[in-house]
């Protein structure tokens, strides 16, 4: 009978006195962890910390490490439920408000430990509901750009590129799309119209003027629109080459004087495949005696011009028949 005590005994200690003052250190965190709450995180980090220093045997002298590992999970339980509980605030009544809320969640969702990741059951809910203000915030910004279409189609082309970063899903559901383009159209054809009045009211002295609004809105001018803007400036500018041949005639190219002139409308030149132009002036220049002479003088100036290139090519200039008569019998 001594003997089955004493090996009693010594089975005892074995188990109990040969338990490390580490281990029983942590078993006695782990039993005062209490109630768990989104606040002992800090306290649950502790015990892991502590536990992770252990040897392999003292790790499993900590008798009460499942006890741990259930008040961890209810921590993970915990979070998850508070996350998903602010995800649901968040995308209940979304606005542009909200929006802000919502990107944090996002961004918080990847901090989390993945044992949260797991209990949480609504995070798609965060990209569906901004998903779906995009779209609606979408559809009725393009409802008033739309509904009140002006020259300036800034806002227009701001929403056709804000759409093309969508998705083909997303960009389907955004329902007046395809308003954009015929209403992006529309601007353009009023501003052409507006750009073609402004080219009208510059001449001869303005024909870099005519030139630079013709290259800066050669995208938004029709066809006939920009061969009309670019026969203004041939037309205009017919009428230097066309002095500059007068000057060749006169005794004091210097003293040359416009008081007057007219040009008319070009027509096509169909022999010599470009546009001519007829020039009226009246003039006076200085003849060799230093005296004014008043005249006037017709002279017919040409020009090509490329539609594709926008740009004009002056091809010379030459007195009417009469007056090259007139002219070399001086």
């Amino acid at each position: 009978m001594k003997k089955c005590l004493m090996s009693a005994f010594l089975i005892i200690l074995i188990f109990t006195g040969c338990t490390s003052k580490e281990s029983k250190n942590v078993m006695k965190e782990i039993d005062e962890i209490g109630t768990v709450t989104l606040d002992s995180k800090a306290y649950l980090d502790q015990i892991a910390n502590d536990f992770a220093e252990l040897d392999e045997k003292d790790q499993t002298d900590v008798a009460n490490y499942e006890s741990y590992t259930d008040a961890l999970s209810v921590y993970y339980q915990l979070v998850a439920d508070d996350y998903m509980l602010r995800v649901d605030s968040a995308t209940k009544n979304i606005s542009s408000s909200s929006l802000s809320t919502i990107k944090q969640l996002q961004s918080e969702y990847d901090t989390l430990d993945n044992e949260v990741k797991e209990r949480v059951t609504n995070y798609n809910k965060l990209q569906e509901s901004l998903d779906d203000w995009i779209v609606n915030d979408l559809i009725s910004r393009i409802s008033t750009a739309t509904s009140n279409i002006t020259e300036d189609n800034s806002d227009i082309m701001a929403l056709i590129e804000e759409c093309s970063r969508l998705s083909s899903d997303l960009k389907s559901k955004v329902t007046n799309y395809d308003a954009l383009q015929p209403a992006l159209d529309e601007s353009n054809a009023m501003k052409a119209e507006s750009v073609m009045t402004e080219i009208y009211s510059y001449k001869n002295s303005d024909l870099e003027t005519i030139q630079f609004l013709i290259n800066e809105n050669k995208e938004i001018l029709s066809e006939k629109q920009l061969k009309e803007s670019l026969l203004w400036y041939g037309r205009w500018g017919s009428l230097d080459q066309a002095e500059e041949k007068l000057k060749s005639y006169l005794k004091s190219p210097r003293s040359y004087y416009r008081y007057s002139g007219s040009i008319s409308s070009p027509t096509w030149d169909e022999d010599n495949n470009r546009f001519k132009v007829t020039i009226d002036l009246e003039y006076g220049a200085n003849n060799s005696f230093g005296g004014e002479v008043k005249d006037n003088v017709s002279l017919y100036s040409y020009f090509t011009i490329d539609e594709k290139n926008c740009s004009v090519t002056f091809t010379g200039a030459e007195l009417t028949l009469y007056y090259q008569f007139k002219f070399s019998a001086l």
